[in-house]
């Protein structure tokens, strides 16, 4: 619900760092957020709203177990995990990635 104040953990717009889980960024405002914050955009992760995000994207991830999550009868598994819809932009990823030579 918008406005509502809670913890960004457990908001959609809401999403760990890829490299970094313990850095949450808010990817409605893409910047990093505390934790507990007066938002606006909040909207609160429950199941009917990551299953409806699974129809319309086709897969999400669960940063916890660092799986995605392809199908309906994959995420009541997950209930109590932080899954997202997506990873922040990060343009500085490559630099952070081995190279193969």
């Amino acid at each position: 619900m918008a406005g509502e104040s809670s913890r960004c953990s457990e908001c959609l717009r809401c999403s760990p760092h890829p490299i970094y889980p313990f850095i949450m960024i808010c990817l409605e405002a893409c910047r990093v957020v505390s934790g507990v914050e007066e938002c606006s955009v909040y909207i609160k992760r429950d199941f009917d709203e990551l299953a409806k995000l699974l129809l319309e994207r086709g897969v999400l991830y669960c940063a916890d177990c660092r799986q995605p999550i392809y199908s309906q009868d994959e995420l009541p598994r997950h209930a109590g995990d932080r899954v997202i819809a997506a990873f922040p932009p990060d343009d500085v990823s490559y630099e952070e990635s081995p190279a193969a030579d």
